[in-house]
């Protein structure tokens, strides 16, 4: 059999060539993300930057940190269609990061998460067919989505699925839908690593559900890589992953708490796993190994048709495992401790 072959280094020159004069969309502008993908995009020859929130007071915030002509602030909600909808009016590429994310909510208000995660993807999708002339819309997915036991978790599987429907149904459109799936990404909204430092600060215990739990690290840089890389490279439908690190819970704890203050166990929570998952057992026969990352066609078999097809799950604890020191010097390197 034949190898199902993608390039494996990502061409700077391509994604400045992706983005030269086109409209960038990016909803759930105002997080994280957003704010990274700002910064590396106001790189580019881009014509304008579209940031779509409904969090003023963040929106506010990401405008004081940066100030271009080229950037546009549209507050809003992915809920509501006509408010998405009239955002990507003559917009070339969307970026779907919006979402709602926090897991332990998520299992309490199912209804909110899914009118977020679900109809509100929906909702971007609508309005890309709509729109007509988009060119790419790329979905934010996460390793919960992977044989997923959560609502936040489902909700995200539900959402890569809408994005390979609509390639299905796009018709005569020339728009490229994809989805990239990762797992946690350090120093995010809602992430682990600023609320330790907060309890740091105050002198309070961190807490820790499991000392054997593993988790995928990342930083927004790695992110936004393999953004950029699913944008160049990606074929409409694809959901493309990426073969993270993972570490120890326990000891990214002790990493951040310095000595300072102790580490508690207070047990798992609702809807978490010991260890993580970025491509499932039953994902094996739709996967392909692309060196540094993965391809996923739901459905399709391409795991069974090519050489290059994935034999085994890929979870957190059979990852790459960061050491205490290595935690240290990745927080220390992006200005975490």
């Amino acid at each position: 059999m034949a190898q199902l072959v993608y390039p494996k280094e990502l061409d700077s020159l391509k994604v400045k060539g992706i983005f030269d004069g086109k409209r960038v969309l990016i909803t759930g502008g105002s997080g994280a993300l957003g704010s990274t993908l700002i910064t590396k995009l106001l790189g580019f020859n881009v014509k304008e930057i579209i940031v779509f929130s409904r969090d003023e007071k963040r929106q506010d915030e990401i405008k004081r940190k940066h100030y271009d002509k080229c950037l546009k602030y549209i507050l809003g909600d992915i809920k509501d269609y006509h408010s998405i909808r009239d955002a990507v009016r003559g917009a070339d590429i969307v970026i779907h990061a919006a979402a709602f994310k926090y897991i332990n909510l998520a299992e309490k208000q199912v209804s909110e998460c899914v009118k977020t995660n679900v109809i509100g993807s929906l909702n971007v999708i609508n309005a890309v067919k709509d729109e007509k002339n988009i060119e790419i819309c790329l979905g934010i997915s996460t390793d919960k989505a992977s044989s997923p036991i959560n609502v936040y978790g489902m909700s995200k599987t539900i959402m890569e699925r809408l994005f390979c429907e609509a390639d299905e149904t796009k018709g005569n459109l020339k728009t490229r839908f994809l989805t990239v799936r990762y797992g946690n990404v350090l120093m995010t909204t809602g992430s682990v690593v600023p609320i330790w430092k907060e309890k740091v600060q105050k002198g309070e215990p961190l807490p820790v559900t499991d000392p054997n739990m593993t988790r995928f690290i990342f930083t927004l840089n790695d992110s936004i890589n393999l953004i950029f890389y699913a944008l160049v490279h990606g074929n409409s439908g694809d959901i493309i992953s990426v073969k993270m690190p993972a570490v120890l819970l326990n000891d990214l704890a002790e990493v951040v708490a310095q000595g300072k203050v102790p580490v508690k166990i207070v047990g798992m929570r609702p809807g978490e796993k010991i260890n993580e998952c970025l491509i499932a057992d039953f994902e094996c026969k739709d996967t392909i190994d692309l060196g540094d990352n993965y391809l996923i066609r739901p459905n399709s078999n391409i795991g069974l048709e090519f050489d290059n097809g994935v034999k085994k799950p890929f979870t957190s604890d059979e990852a790459v495992r960061l050491n205490k020191e290595d935690v240290k010097e990745l927080l220390y390197k992006i200005n975490a401790l």
